[in-house]
């Protein structure tokens, strides 16, 4: 069987929109290199806005595992270190009592997950991208989690 990258079977309500246009996931990357972030060398007219909201079941059925693990390591670090995390302080809980506390798990999603598992999960098997995110600039869990930032046209876009 061929790799043809990541699978949205796992996301029913998962939707990308670019400047306000539902976009196919195929159609967008991530861009996993250092330069994440900026976009001092990108031109103006290629930046737009993205928003991806995945409905809160379907986030916790694909990436209750990926949470689990980044826990453990982050428990096992402020247990070694004494730092106190936000996992800490949502109580090491698991995905689906963090939905509780909406604004900690937010920051737990954005400052662990979001780049290198969740867009990297979705986004990561594009080849020919027509639009490369690049930016996390907000993120709000609740009954979905909606990332936000911005992106750039590719050069197939």
């Amino acid at each position: 069987m061929t790799d043809t990258g990541p699978s949205t079977d796992n996301y029913r309500t998962m939707k990308i929109h670019i400047e306000n246009l539902e976009i196919d996931v195929d159609q967008v990357t991530v861009n996993d290199g250092l330069n994440f972030g900026r976009f001092d060398s990108v031109d103006p007219d290629r930046i737009a806005v993205y928003r991806l909201t995945i409905g809160q079941a379907d986030f916790i059925a694909r990436f209750t595992d990926v949470y689990n693990q980044v826990m453990t390591e982050i428990k096992a670090d402020d247990l070694a270190t004494g730092d106190v995390s936000e996992f800490a302080e949502l109580g090491y809980c698991p995905l689906k009592e963090g939905f509780a506390k909406p604004d900690l798990l937010a920051v737990v999603v954005r400052d662990y997950l979001a780049r290198d598992y969740i867009l990297t999960d979705i986004f990561g098997g594009a080849q020919e991208a027509k639009w490369i995110i690049n930016s996390i600039d907000s993120l709000e869990a609740g009954a979905e989690i909606i990332l936000a930032g911005r992106c750039f046209r590719g050069a197939s876009g």
